[in-house]
């Protein structure tokens, strides 16, 4: 994300109901999230 207004933002992260086959279940995890 870049050239953004000097204002508010909002991020939304949303879990998808596509998955690889293999995988067993759907799970999302944020290790870390930088503001500057």
């Amino acid at each position: 994300i870049n050239n953004l207004t000097s204002a508010k933002h909002t991020v939304k992260v949303v879990v998808t109901n596509s998955k690889n086959s293999a995988s067993s279940g759907y799970f999302t995890s944020i290790k870390s999230i930088t503001i500057i």
